[in-house]
């Protein structure tokens, strides 16, 4: 899987979609799902049809609350793979995540 390849559209694709974008609850929601999709269709360009992707968003306001995120997955190491980004602007942050999981 070649994750600096995704990482590296993701870095591109973010910046171009959320500049200046305000973060509301609902339209955000949408966003998210929209950009996952966006995001799963960059990655599969470059990467092996034996592979599953697996992609997440999650966007939020800034403000004076903290947030973590983590995720865990059950793979084999040698084979599966993962690539993140995160954006942030002066209202929101989002960070996507893809899992690419090698398909025997």
């Amino acid at each position: 899987f070649p994750w600096v390849w995704a990482q590296e559209l993701m870095q591109a694709h973010l910046p171009c979609k959320l500049a200046g974008v305000a973060y509301h609850p609902a339209p955000c929601a949408h966003l998210a799902a929209v950009l996952s999709a966006e995001i799963q269709d960059l990655v599969r360009a470059v990467t092996l049809p034996h592979y599953r992707l697996v992609c997440s968003v999650s966007t939020g306001g800034k403000g004076q609350v903290s947030v973590v995120v983590s995720s865990r997955c059950l793979w084999n190491p040698h084979a599966d793979s993962f690539a993140t980004s995160h954006y942030v602007n002066p209202m929101l942050f989002c960070m996507a995540l893809v899992h690419a999981i090698y398909l025997e």
